[in-house]
C-alpha cells in the first residue's frame, strides 16, 4: 500500500507548520493577535497546499515545474540553513561539512521516500507535542494572559495582514524563484535578443 494515511498527512503537515512558526518568531503585523494570525495563516496554507496537490495530479507539466522549483528551493534552503548553523552554533565548522551532513540527511530521506518520512513523522509527532506541552506548562507560571487581551486590538485589517504574512511565509520561496528567474532572464537572455 503506497498511500499515506490521514494520520500521517496530518502529522507531516502539523510538524511542517510547527517548524515554520518556530522560525517566524513570536510576532508579526498583528501585534498582540499574532497567535490568531498564525492559526488563520496555517489554515489558509493547508487549503492552498491541497490546491497545489490537486493541480499537480491533473497536469504532467506542473509536476515537472514543481520538481525543478523544489530542487531550486532545496538549494536555497540548504544554503540558508548552513549559514545560520555556522554563524549561530557551529562557528568553527566549515560550511561544506554542515552542508554535507544536511545533504546526506536529505539523501537518506529521499531514498526512503515519502512513506518513510510519513512513518517517521507519525512516530516523532507525539514526542514533539509532548515536549511543547511540557515546555508550555513549565513556563505557564510566568504567563500573564491579560497580555492577549484585547482581542482584535487593532481591528481586522492588522489581523488579516498578519495572517497573510504567516500564510505567505510557507510559500515565500516561490516568489524568490520568480524574482531569480526574472532577474536571470532580464540580465542574461534579454540583452542578447
Amino acid at each position: 500500500m503506497n498511500k499515506l494515511t490521514a494520520k500521517q498527512i496530518f502529522c507531516l503537515y502539523t510538524l511542517f507548520i510547527l517548524g515554520s512558526i518556530s522560525t517566524i518568531g513570536g510576532t508579526n503585523e498583528a501585534g498582540r493577535d499574532y497567535y490568531l494570525s498564525f492559526l488563520i495563516g496555517g489554515a489558509a496554507g493547508f487549503i492552498f497546499n491541497m490546491l497545489y496537490v490537486n493541480i499537480g495530479k491533473r497536469w504532467k507539466i506542473t509536476k515537472a515545474v514543481y520538481a525543478s522549483v523544489t530542487v531550486f528551493i532545496a538549494a536555497i534552503s540548504m544554503s540558508l540553513f548552513t549559514m545560520f548553523i555556522s554563524q549561530m552554533t557551529l562557528i568553527a565548522t566549515p560550511n561544506i561539512i554542515i552542508a554535507a551532513f544536511i545533504a546526506a540527511t536529505v539523501y537518506i530521506m529521499c531514498r526512503g521516500g515519502i512513506k518513510a518520512l510519513a512513518r517517521l513523522s507519525g512516530m516523532i509527532f507525539p514526542l514533539v507535542i509532548t515536549l511543547i506541552t511540557v515546555a508550555s506548562l513549565g513556563a505557564m507560571w510566568q504567563a500573564d494572559l491579560k497580555n492577549m487581551l484585547p482581542i482584535l486590538e487593532n481591528g481586522w485589517q492588522t489581523l488579516l495582514n498578519g495572517s497573510f504574512t504567516s500564510f505567505m511565509f510557507y510559500f515565500a520561496e516561490g516568489f524568490e524563484v520568480k524574482e531569480n528567474v526574472s532577474g536571470f532572464i532580464s540580465q542574461m537572455v534579454a540583452p542578447r535578443l
